[in-house]
This record gives structure tokens, sequence and C-alpha cells, in this order.
């Protein structure tokens, strides 16, 4: 489906995006949508992290846009 390269930091509690590659024959649906803010959530709550950060160097702030949900 997917691979991203993640970095929590701990003085901010944000759970860094350093990049994110969808794989080439994915389709993004509504439902995928929901389900990978759900699942973010979770994985934010195990890791103790206040929201997300995505790296303004990669695709992933263009391309993720609708996680905002979950980020300050």
């Amino acid at each position: 489906m997917a691979r991203f390269e993640p970095r929590f930091n701990k003085k901010t509690g944000k759970l860094e995006i350093i990049n994110w590659w969808w794989e080439t024959d994915v389709f993004v649906s509504e439902e995928m949508k929901q389900g990978l803010i759900r699942y973010f959530g979770q994985f934010l709550n195990y890791l103790g992290a206040n929201g997300v950060k995505f790296s303004s160097e990669s695709d992933a702030a263009k391309n993720l846009k609708w996680l905002k949900e979950i980020t300050d």
C-alpha cells in the first residue's frame, strides 16, 4: 500500500513524517483515508505523541493533506 519514513521527536512530541511513498497501483479511497486517520491516531496514542508534522521538503505534506485531522 505505502511506505513512510517517520521520526518521533521527543522534544516536541510530534511524529514527523519525513517522506511517504504510495505504491503505484494504489487508489486512495475515502474509506482508506478514514482508516489511516483512525490507525494514525492509535499509533500516536501508543507513542505518546501529540500530533503529526510533515517535512516541508517532501511530497507528504501535499499528498496527505487529509491527514490534517490529527495534526496541529
